[in-house]
C-alpha cells in the first residue's frame, strides 16, 4: 500500500502531529456516525488503521473493530492499546483474508500514499468482498487536482482552536517543516484521484458511489461512499 520511505516515515512518532492528527480523525468520527450511523455490534475494518485514533473512537462505542496496516509499528502500538481487537498485517498487494464481513470499510486519509492508482483499484476491488449487503465502502479525505494545501491547513487550524490544540498546531507545522516530510513527499509523490477515474473505478468493480463532502477537516479534499 505504502511506499516504503512513507513507512519509515510513520515509524518515527512525534506527539504535535498525533494530537493534530487525533483533532483531524474526531472530526471525521462525528461527520461519520452523524451521517452513517452505527450502533453497538455493528463491525468495521479500520483499512490503514496508523496509530488507531479512529479504532479508539469505535472500540468506546461498542462497534466491533478490525484493524489492519502495512506498518507493524502501529499493529504493535495497537494490539498493546486495543488488545481485544483484531489485527492484520496487509502487504498492499491483495488479496487479504478477513474473518468475517462488515458493515463498514473504512480508508481514512491513505489512498494518498498508494503507489498508484491500479493499486487503488486493486485493494477497493478486494475489500468489496468483505461488506455485507447495504454494507459501505467508505474512502475519505482524497486528494485531487483540485486540493490545496493552504486551504485544507486553515481547516485543521480552524478545528485545534475549537479543541484548544493551537500549540500542538504550531508544532505541528513546524515538525512538517523541519522533519523529512517534505523530502518524503519529494521522493514519493503523494496520490492524486480525480472524482472522473473515482467513477470509472466504481463502474468497473460493479460498485455504486456518492462523492460527500465535508466529511474531514480538509474543505478541499473529497470523500467517496460506495456500496454494492
Amino acid at each position: 500500500m505504502q511506499n516504503s520511505s512513507w513507512t519509515s516515515f510513520w515509524k518515527k512518532p512525534n506527539d504535535a502531529f498525533n494530537r493534530v492528527m487525533n483533532v483531524a480523525t474526531d472530526f471525521f468520527y462525528r461527520e461519520l456516525t452523524g451521517r452513517y450511523p452505527l450502533k453497538p455490534g455493528d463491525s468495521v475494518l479500520d483499512y490503514g488503521c496508523g496509530p488507531g485514533f479512529l479504532i479508539g473512537n469505535l472500540v468506546n462505542a461498542g462497534i466491533d473493530v478490525t484493524g489492519a496496516d502495512i506498518n507493524e509499528h502501529f499493529l504493535q502500538q495497537n494490539k498493546a492499546r486495543f488488545p481485544a481487537v483484531d489485527f492484520i498485517r496487509i502487504s498492499g498487494k491483495p488479496p487479504v483474508t478477513f474473518k468475517k464481513q462488515f458493515d463498514q470499510v473504512i480508508l481514512l486519509s491513505i489512498v494518498q500514499y498508494f503507489p498508484s492508482l491500479e493499486d487503488m483499484e486493486n485493494v477497493v476491488r478486494d475489500l468489496k468482498g468483505y461488506l455485507k449487503p447495504g454494507g459501505k465502502l467508505i474512502i475519505a479525505d482524497v486528494l485531487d487536482e483540485n486540493t490545496s494545501p493552504t486551504r485544507d491547513a486553515l481547516g485543521i487550524f480552524t478545528q485545534c482552536i475549537r479543541r484548544g490544540r493551537l500549540v500542538a498546531f504550531a508544532r505541528f507545522i513546524l515538525y512538517l517543516i523541519l522533519s523529512d516530510y517534505r523530502q518524503t513527499s519529494k521522493n514519493n509523490k503523494l496520490l492524486l484521484v480525480s472524482s472522473t477515474f473515482v467513477k470509472q473505478m466504481a463502474d468497473r468493480c460493479s460498485l455504486k458511489v456518492e462523492l460527500v463532502k465535508d466529511m474531514t477537516p480538509h474543505p478541499t479534499r473529497t470523500n467517496y461512499i460506495f456500496t454494492l
